[in-house]
């Protein structure tokens, strides 16, 4: 990569806190009935994990279920009731493309989220709702093809449900809040620290439910960035059935990455550290990874951040 191209992620990494407010606007206009009783988010890869990082942050808030679906068609019953959000931001996924289309058959309510393309068509062609993103924002050039654009999808899709009436527009608010945090802290250190550490490894990344998206966006990034391997389960599955496979020789190459937040329970804090310590045992690297921030939302959106500092790192090291 071009020193020139290097300049373009750092400047790009630095605005991410900019993407909020821009995808808050994109997503106001789009009105949606307040009936819906479930909401399936059709989405692949990285933008599957986007639509998990906002299931997460606001669980305790949303009384109807949602689904995040990555195969093709529809994963259970739809409804007109049912609220389909499909993301692709190509506008090309098979994937979201045949769900979209079941959808539509199925009289269930439709949005599309893309840049253009034929989920663009198929939503225009419909006159279903649209959320047309500019295909030239920095965060869609082609250095990353939006896999950087993780504030904007997280806005759209919090407008969304905000729009629907399942979410306090107050939640708003709080993103907002989160984001003027984030602006204060200074991460590309530690995110050279982490992709130091990872370099050259077959990573791992473990966390509680709560951070479940935040890894799986982590994976994505790493392993379609940095072409990195790359897996992540939860800290309960690595306790009870992972950490039996490192005993094996040859374990030595890989290295675990355990997000933490102190304010979760103390049962999630003891597991981390049984965990540690087991790796410990097995002489697997391990690092345990603070996350910063005040609260979960302010954490979640700073580890975006520090995961784009630590891939962005790694590019460097590669030089």
């Amino acid at each position: 990569m071009s020193i020139w191209e290097q300049s373009d992620i750092y400047d790009l990494i630095k605005k991410y806190p900019q993407q909020f407010e821009r995808g808050f606007r994109l997503a106001e206009p789009v009105q949606l009935p307040k009936d819906i009783d479930q909401i399936v988010i059709a989405a692949i890869s990285y933008n599957a994990a986007t639509a998990q990082i906002v299931k997460n942050l606001f669980a305790e808030e949303i009384s109807i279920p949602i689904h995040i679906h990555s195969g093709y068609g529809l994963p259970l019953r739809i409804t007109p009731k049912t609220l389909v959000i499909a993301i692709s931001i190509c506008g090309k996924r098979p994937e979201v493309l045949s769900a979209v289309k079941m959808a539509y058959a199925a009289n269930a309510r439709v949005v599309a989220i893309t840049t253009g393309k034929e989920l663009e068509a198929f939503a225009r062609e419909r006159n279903l709702p649209l959320i047309l993103i500019d295909k030239t924002l920095p965060e869609m050039n082609q250095l990353t093809g939006g896999k950087m654009s993780a504030g904007i999808i997280i806005a759209i899709l919090t407008q969304i449900l905000i729009n629907t009436g399942v979410l306090n527009p107050k939640a708003r608010q709080r993103v907002l809040a989160a984001v003027t945090e984030i602006e204060t802290m200074y991460l590309p250190k530690l995110g050279g620290k982490i992709a130091e550490m990872i370099a050259e490894t077959n990573l791992l990344i473990y966390s509680s439910e709560t951070y479940l998206g935040l890894a799986s966006l982590a994976k994505a990034l790493l392993n379609i960035l940095e072409q990195m391997p790359c897996f992540v389960n939860t800290i309960t599955e690595a306790l009870n059935s992972e950490i039996y496979s490192f005993q094996r020789k040859g374990s030595a190459k890989y290295c675990a990455l355990i997000l933490q937040d102190a304010a979760e329970s103390t049962t999630t804090q003891s597991s981390i550290q049984k965990l540690q310590e087991k790796l410990t045992a097995t002489k697997l690297k391990s690092y345990i990874l603070e996350l910063p921030g005040s609260n979960q939302l302010t954490k979640t959106l700073a580890g975006i951040m520090l995961l784009y500092w630590v891939s962005y790192s790694l590019i460097s090291q590669q030089k």
